[in-house]
């Protein structure tokens, strides 16, 4: 049995066993209500006064009340794990990837090869190009995203044999979405994995002169896209210095026959904002009508917010 001196002692800690003792005493949180006959009950049971069983309910009851609040705080306050979450972080890379280009495209009446290197892609852009890349991560999670559109332009020497020259054109815009989880951070490196897809629009046009015979111009327009299997490594090389490749393979059957990308970048950090990575890139893609190679230099710079 509870009295009411046991029940003085009820505070945040200890409190627990004498207020559920009390309560069961006077018949609180067991579905009852508390009426005059109830508490005349207690008190034959009790030993104590109204008055002094009306305090012993009110003072249970506030008991109660502290201890339901306190759950409420134990479960809304923030463990270690939850003050400790890693922030939002946000990169932007520009880049200039200086790509060649070989492979061809096939129409079902003729071909398009193309076999120009990198060297010729400044006399051979028709357009500014557009390249860049963004990824937001928190904590081990990231999710990447790239951009590519090139649209080149070159003569085609027939000799004015049989046709009087020509032109042949090619746009690419491929578009990656990859998200990354980090399965290993060391302070010498780390290593991300990861998953998404790679969108193609290819569109390559070439038109010969008519000369002895008729002029003659083909065309390919595909848009398409592939599965992706992606893989990140990061070597911290000391001081400002650190190394980054990155490979994916993809397309497995489902719409290209094979694309895969390989990058390497030696890094340094110019500033706390901003990383300068130059390096090599080469993307590909195989599938019906359509078997391409992007291959050259790239010059980067990543900001960090």
């Amino acid at each position: 049995m509870i009295g009411t001196r046991t029940l003085r002692r009820c505070s945040c800690e200890g409190w627990l066993l004498p207020m559920a003792t009390a309560a069961q005493t006077v018949g609180v949180g067991s579905g009852y209500a508390i009426t005059g006959r109830t508490v005349r009950q207690a008190e034959r049971r009790s030993g104590l006064g109204e008055k002094q069983m009306f305090t012993l309910v009110k003072r249970a009851g506030t008991c109660l009340a502290g201890g339901a609040l306190l759950a409420v705080a134990c479960v809304a306050a923030p463990g270690p794990a939850t003050a400790q979450q890693s922030p939002w972080q946000f990169t932007v890379t520009p880049y200039m990837w200086l790509a060649g280009v070989k492979g061809t495209t096939t129409t079902p009446a003729s071909g398009i090869t193309f076999n120009r290197e990198f060297g010729d892609i400044f006399k051979d852009l028709s357009a500014i190009p557009v390249m860049f890349g963004a990824e937001v991560r928190k904590g081990r999670a990231g999710l990447a995203f790239d951009l590519v559109w090139l649209k080149l332009s070159s003569e085609i020497d027939t000799r004015n044999i049989l046709f009087n020259d020509g032109k042949s054109s090619l746009s690419m815009l491929q578009v990656s979405l990859t998200g990354f989880y980090r399965v290993i951070e060391e302070p010498a490196g780390s290593i991300d994995v990861g998953a998404g897809f790679r969108l193609w629009s290819v569109s390559s046009k070439a038109k010969l002169n008519a000369g002895l015979l008729p002029a003659i111009s083909s065309k390919v327009d595909k848009t398409f896209a592939d599965p992706i299997l992606a893989a990140r490594f990061d070597l911290r090389l000391g001081g400002r210095w650190s190394l980054t490749a990155y490979g994916d393979v993809g397309g497995f059957g489902i719409s290209s026959d094979v694309t895969w990308q390989a990058l390497g970048t030696i890094n340094y950090r110019a500033a706390d904002w901003v990383d300068v990575r130059l390096g090599w890139r080469h993307l590909a893609v195989d599938r019906k009508k359509i078997n391409l190679d992007f291959s050259g230099p790239i010059l980067a710079a990543t900001f960090r917010f």
